[in-house]
């Protein structure tokens, strides 16, 4: 609206100075002693009852007053709608400096453009009226406005890179805006509030060693892997294993260091195990977490015949699409030989009774293994 305005301000005072015109080119045709010296010009004079045209307002004053309005509503808008606290009267100031030099600068920019237009308009309309004079005269002005505009151009671009305030070049003086948002030194209460956060955590860390973060059992896939056991052991056991509103953290560190040794297998062929918690590991004669990556679930079932087709017939229960959980009511299970060991040598007996296995889903609803749940062996 404000370039429209300005467009039809100078489209009024260039229909002026058109209308004008004629007069002044009379004037200097006249004959007289002075019309052939080129050292004196006739003054055109004014006919009696001409009405003296008032002198338009400058585009720069108009320009400096709409910028400022401008810059106050938009720093007003912004600051109501951000819902951020009130600002004193120098943080409004400067916000304010920085919308209005938005506004200088498209008010600069517009005003070029009307004046291109209007120089192109003249230049077209005095080289058509045909007098030698006026043609080369304006011919002469169509050259100095081009220059003019030139310059004025150059200069309205780095006034607007160096004296309007908000602006760097083209860009946003981002640090002012942060400034007045975020208050001053904002980045330094960030980092000290970080600092703090981090001396906090590694005094957690320095007082609980061998935390859940630091443990090869508490990783977020295997956080993942209890997450699914516990929803499956709650649908296939109609009971749940731990309660429903626990933070999956606590429910890692729980299953860890429960009184019941717990297993996982995967569904492959070979049945290789995926995770044993702290019970489980001493159960089996496990030396670490790690280590059961090694070993398959069948490889600690003792090798007699009878054992192994309890443990056959338990997997095919848990495999099968109505049932998914089976119960061995007394298993034996060989513990790893101790390292060093003979080749060949088997490990001590444990007999485990109520041997409970179900089936471990994913989300969708798919088979990716089977939980094994032992809570009384010797």
């Amino acid at each position: 609206a404000r370039k429209v305005q300005q467009q039809q301000q100078q489209q009024q005072q260039q229909q002026q100075f058109q209308n004008a015109e004629p007069q002044a080119s009379q004037s200097t045709s006249l004959p007289g002693p002075a019309s052939n010296s080129l050292s004196s010009t006739p003054t055109p004079s004014t006919p009696p009852g001409t009405p003296t045209i008032p002198a338009a307002p400058t585009a720069a004053g108009q320009a400096a007053s709409s910028s400022r309005d401008m810059a106050v509503r938009t720093a007003k808008a912004i600051i109501e709608g951000s819902g951020a606290q009130p600002l004193s009267d120098a943080e409004f100031e400067e916000l304010v400096r920085v919308f209005e030099g938005f506004e200088e600068r498209e008010g600069q920019e517009g005003q070029q453009y009307v004046e291109g237009q209007d120089q192109g308009r003249h230049s077209e309309g005095s080289t058509g009226g045909g007098g030698t004079g006026v043609g080369s005269s304006s011919r002469g002005s169509d050259k100095g406005a081009k220059e003019s505009m030139a310059t004025s151009s150059s200069s309205s671009s780095s006034s607007g890179a160096e004296g309007a305030p908000g602006l760097a070049g083209d860009g946003v003086d981002w640090q002012a805006l942060e400034r007045v948002f975020l208050g001053r030194d904002w980045e330094k209460r960030e980092l000290a509030g970080l600092a703090d956060s981090m001396a906090k955590i590694s005094a957690s860390d320095g007082g609980n060693k061998g935390g859940v973060e630091e443990e090869p059992w508490a990783d977020e896939v295997t956080g993942v892997l209890l997450a699914l056991v516990l929803l499956s052991h709650k649908q296939y056991l109609q009971a749940p294993l731990l309660p429903d509103d626990m933070p999956e953290e606590a429910r890692t560190l729980e299953l860890w260091n429960a009184p019941y040794a717990l297993l996982v297998h995967d569904d492959s062929k070979t049945q290789a195990l995926e995770y044993a918690n702290k019970q489980a590991l001493e159960m089996l004669g496990i030396g670490g977490f790690e280590e059961i990556y090694n070993h398959a679930a069948p490889d600690f079932v003792d090798e007699d015949a009878q054992q192994q087709q309890e443990w056959l017939w338990a997997s095919a229960e848990v495999e099968d699409q109505y049932k998914h959980a089976a119960v061995i009511p007394q298993l034996r299970l060989r513990k790893q030989p101790p390292a060093g060991s003979p080749a060949g040598q088997q490990g001590a007996v444990v007999v485990a009774k109520n041997v409970q296995l179900f089936r471990v889903d994913s989300l969708e609803g798919d088979p990716i293994g089977t939980a094994v749940l032992i809570r009384e062996w010797s």
